[in-house]
């Protein structure tokens, strides 16, 4: 409880200072009760940063500080990403303050993770013509040429300067190592035999100039591929590594005595992997015939992988050994590896997205490759599974090996359906049937844009499926013809999207309804043309949620009073309780600490409020015989006596007034229903529509803004 305390008067303490010293000590502190998982934390964050508010642009500490917190871990929320991106706005030079390079940074992309956003930052700060930089997609090196702001990219120049080429920015930062542009660099990168680096100097000398972290598999890797197999093979490469004495002498290392290491007697798949890049450089065709009981050897001690990284090796080297064994001695030495791997779980349909990352990251030409080993190991309904998870890169070769049958099956026994099997269906819908094309739909649609926290490798088929909504015309005209003359069914899934903002879905319905009279017609108001389609009442909602100037008016000014008059208020009433001495008995202090959580969660749910719902003026509805949001009605009860109701928006309810919100149950049976229809109640009793008209002045003025 004392631990408790004092973290809390750290906090109190940190909303009100600037202090270097303190911040330090309170990072310190979270970090301690991170290790303890204190569920506090993340609120007295949140308290910290609305105080500071937008001085964390102005304070050179306190944007550390918010950079220091997204390097430990902070909680990932829409005020921390704010105040992360003001922080690192204040902490770019001059010349990186441009929205382009801001934005490759990826602070407004919540598919992109805290941690990625800071691995990009400290690369972004290293970033200038000159540079030398590492691919490890194509393990070569070249050196920053040229940066374009305008089109977000970068010139890379091949070491040799003979070649060049351009990459966007947001993947430099993300997936390329930075390097000190001093002559020592250039040794590494492009070593001669004559004056040959020991391994430990190598080692050293990588870590000196390195301006990524890098770690020691890395640096071997990045050693080994540039230094085989010009400068010496994989044999000598190993030979070179293991030794640490100093600079070794003119020419290449000597070939070890005895036979070489094959790979099936590496000693770790890295090495494996190594061998076989080699091999594979060298032309070799075929392995030795004890090559494949070694390999079954290998893999059957083996331990399951774990790391993301062996895992991605492991599935190049099978794609590797694949190329010098024939189809049943590789579906011998691959059957210990069931379940060992994290690319081949034993169950792949509750697999975790990012325990699968191996099939978005392993080279394209390997895929057809592993596929086939696939189909080797496990069954067809496994592959079958394959279809509603892995991403959409996978799934061609993965639909080759099963029938249309199977896989239609597969996808009408399934619920919900991910943007890659869906942008797959898409890419194909000129080989695919019209019942597996009906699933690209406005509900499955939006399904798979709600999924939040995808790893970075179904994000971007996430990030295309969305564009094509919005883009496509023949996507949009499939979309429409899939709702089968449903059109509401269209705006109904629209308004469920949590992922889609109000402004989007406004967007995407305009563009939808060029290619359909019905739905342009419900847009424009004119429901009677959906109406005449069915005998029964289509009750016509707003696209997005709508209340009265007054009611929006409210809530706003309630927004305001929380961020101007009461956080502050509550701050000094925490500063009032934390002086009155210990906190294990301070019931001022714990009235103040749960006002602040309280004011808090309100903030947040006001600002998501005011963003989402749109003002109305009722004054412009003119209803007829209708009943419409804005509408004054007369109900006659079966007594016969009449009822008169004001049908207004979603905020606005006063039943002691006749006012009733359109969101209510009541609101919700009005809402549509035309004169001389009969109604049945909440009570279960019936009434008719007697008359519907506009709204009378004393409800028009206390609605509007008016004063």
């Amino acid at each position: 409880m004392e631990n408790q305390s004092n973290i809390e008067e750290l906090f109190i303490n940190a909303s009100e200072t600037d202090s270097e010293e303190l911040l330090n000590s309170l990072l310190k502190e979270i970090i301690e009760c991170r290790k303890q998982d204190n569920p506090e934390i993340p609120k007295h964050i949140e308290f910290v940063l609305e105080s500071w508010g937008e001085t964390v642009a102005t304070s050179g500490t306190r944007a550390s500080f918010c950079v220091s917190l997204a390097e430990i871990g902070a909680p990932d929320t829409p005020l921390f990403r704010n105040s992360l991106g003001e922080a690192i706005k204040s902490m770019l030079p001059p010349y990186l303050a441009k929205a382009a390079f801001f934005r490759a940074l990826g602070i407004r992309d919540n598919s992109v993770p805290i941690n990625e956003i800071i691995h990009r930052f400290n690369n972004i700060l290293k970033l200038k013509n000159g540079v030398m930089i590492y691919q490890y997609d194509t393990k070569k090196w070249a050196k920053i040429s040229n940066i374009d702001e305008f089109t977000s990219s970068i010139a890379a120049a091949s070491i040799s300067g003979t070649s060049s080429y351009a990459v966007p920015l947001a993947t430099v930062l993300s997936e390329f190592y930075f390097f000190n542009p001093v002559p020592e660099t250039l040794k590494l990168a492009k070593p001669e035999k004559k004056e040959l680096l020991s391994s430990s100097k190598y080692r050293k000398l990588m870590k000196e100039f390195a301006y990524t972290k890098i770690s020691d598999e890395m640096i071997k890797e990045i050693a080994f591929y540039s230094h085989v197999p010009e400068i010496m093979n994989p044999y000598e490469f190993e030979r070179w590594w293991e030794k640490t004495d100093g600079l070794q002498g003119k020419g290449s290392v000597a070939r070890p005595e005895g036979a070489p290491r094959s790979a099936s007697e590496a000693r770790s798949i890295q090495e494996m992997h190594i061998i076989l890049s080699a091999m594979v450089k060298e032309g070799k065709e075929t392995l030795d015939i004890s090559d494949t009981d070694r390999f079954i050897e290998f893999f059957s001690s083996m331990k399951p992988v774990k790391a993301l990284k062996d895992d991605l090796l492991l599935a190049e080297a099978l794609a590797m050994i694949s190329l010098f064994t024939g189809k049943d001695e590789f579906a011998k030495l691959i059957v210990p590896l069931k379940g060992k791997t994290l690319f081949w779980p034993e169950a792949i349909s509750s697999a975790r997205l990012e325990t699968l990352d191996t099939w978005g990251l392993v080279p394209a030409k390997y895929l057809p490759v592993l596929t086939d080993a696939t189909a080797l190991l496990f069954d067809r309904n496994y592959l079958a599974e394959m279809l509603l998870i892995l991403p959409q890169r996978c799934l061609s070769n993965i639909t080759a090996k099963l029938d249309e049958s199977l896989i239609l099956e597969t996808l009408k026994a399934t619920k919900t359906y991910g943007s890659d099997v869906l942008l797959w269906i898409w890419k194909n819908r000129s080989k695919s049937s019209a019942s597996m094309q009906f699933l690209i739909n406005m509900e499955n649609i939006v399904s798979a844009l709600s999924v939040t926290d995808l790893p970075k490798t179904w994000g971007a088929s996430q990030r295309e499926l969305k564009r094509l909504l919005i883009e496509k015309d023949d996507f949009q005209k499939l979309v429409i013809k899939n709702a089968d003359g449903d059109i509401q069914s269209i705006v109904t899934a629209m308004h469920k999207s949590k992922s889609i903002h109000s402004g989007e879905q406004q967007s995407i319905l305009v563009k939808l309804s060029r290619h359909s009279t019905e739905l342009r017609g419900a847009l424009e108001g004119e429901g009677k043309k959906l109406a005449a389609k069915t005998p029964e009442r289509t009750v016509h909602a707003p696209l997005t949620p709508v209340t009265s100037a007054y009611s929006y008016n409210v809530r706003l000014k309630e927004l305001d009073d929380i961020i101007k008059i009461h956080t502050p208020e509550n701050r000094e009433s925490l500063k009032t309780a934390r002086a009155h001495g210990d906190f294990r008995e301070n019931a001022e202090y714990d009235a103040a600490k749960e006002r602040r959580n309280y004011l808090a969660s309100r903030r947040a749910e006001l600002e998501q409020n005011v963003n989402y719902v749109h003002k109305i003026d009722f004054r412009t509805v003119k209803p007829e015989d209708t009943i419409v949001i804005g509408s004054t009605v007369k109900l006659e009860m079966k007594n016969g006596k009449t009822e008169t109701f004001y049908l207004l928006g979603a905020w606005d309810g006063d039943p002691d007034n006749g006012c009733i919100s359109y969101k209510t149950r009541l609101g919700e049976i009005l809402l549509g229903a035309r004169v001389g229809e009969t109604l049945t109640l909440l009570d279960d009793s019936e009434c008719k529509v007697a008359e519907v008209s506009a709204l009378p002045e004393k409800i028009l003025k206390k609605y509007s803004d008016e004063k």
